[in-house]
């Protein structure tokens, strides 16, 4: 039975030259974010060394899954990991950019053609509220 827009994540976790890779596809808004954040912490309880996030497959990001993101970056810089983030989206960069997760997640700073819209980024200190 095929989902309709907005019901559908899937998220893949695998381990690949020794790094845990995280690759959710789908829709991660605020009906799915229960599935993500699960699969989110059975990774962190793992304690890796290193994870690799491909959001490549994401359509949606919602802020209730940012939270879930970032819930996860906190628990993996107290355990020491590494964290990389891979095959951005621009839908989804917009979302990771205004929030001023490209700083956390270690993306490029966005060209400067490409300027934040309507909102306001964060503190410089990086502290999301």
């Amino acid at each position: 039975m095929k989902k309709a827009p907005g019901e559908y994540l899937e998220v893949d976790v695998a381990e690949q030259d020794g790094a845990i890779v995280i690759a959710p596809r789908g829709d991660a808004g605020h009906r799915q974010a229960e599935r993500l954040g699960e699969a989110l912490a059975q990774v962190a309880a793992r304690r890796p060394q290193k994870v690799v996030l491909n959001l490549s497959g994401l359509t949606f990001l919602s802020s209730v899954a940012i939270g879930m993101f970032i819930t996860f970056y906190r628990a993996l810089s107290r355990q020491g990991a590494q964290l990389q983030v891979t095959g951005v989206p621009a839908l989804i960069a917009e979302a990771i950019y205004v929030t001023g997760l490209d700083r956390w997640f270690n993306l490029p700073d966005r060209p400067a053609d490409q300027p934040v819209t309507n909102a306001t980024r964060p503190a410089e200190t990086g502290e999301i509220c």
